[in-house]
């Protein structure tokens, strides 16, 4: 939607991440800083320090495609103004709901049954009531 280059917060990824079966330093370091190591949160801050990493620049209109195992975040910001870019997943009916998200009654009610369908191809199986 905009174009994306130095100093914009562009993607970032490391590339063969997705294949490698050895753990890559990077997440030595993120685990650090969850556990409350300030240097390590200081160097986890962005996905720009991971070793191997490098910007992914683009022009408006241009499309990145990877899977989502590949190693990737972002680079801090530092110019004025907002990144504005759309992110499409594809994957399996099981892995539809991105982070716990799900779309409320009140939205899937005011959707055309075209829009609901992309918003919830599969209607979901929620446990029985406990009573």
């Amino acid at each position: 939607m905009t174009d994306i280059g130095p100093d914009d917060g562009a993607t970032v990824v490391i590339p063969g991440s997705h294949k490698s079966n050895i753990i890559h330093p990077f997440f030595e370091v993120v685990e650090r800083a969850r556990k409350g190591d300030p240097e390590a949160a200081r160097q986890a801050e962005s996905a720009d320090k991971a070793a191997g990493s490098f910007e992914v620049h683009l022009a408006a209109g241009d499309a990145i495609l990877f899977v989502d195992s590949l190693c990737h975040g972002s680079v801090e910001r530092k110019n004025p103004g907002q990144r504005r870019i759309l992110i499409y997943r594809y994957g399996p009916q099981w892995g539809h709901y991105f982070q716990g998200y799900m779309p409320s009654q009140a939205l899937l009610s005011r959707l055309t049954p075209e829009r609901r369908q992309i918003m919830q191809p599969i209607p979901p199986v929620y446990p029985p009531d406990e009573g």
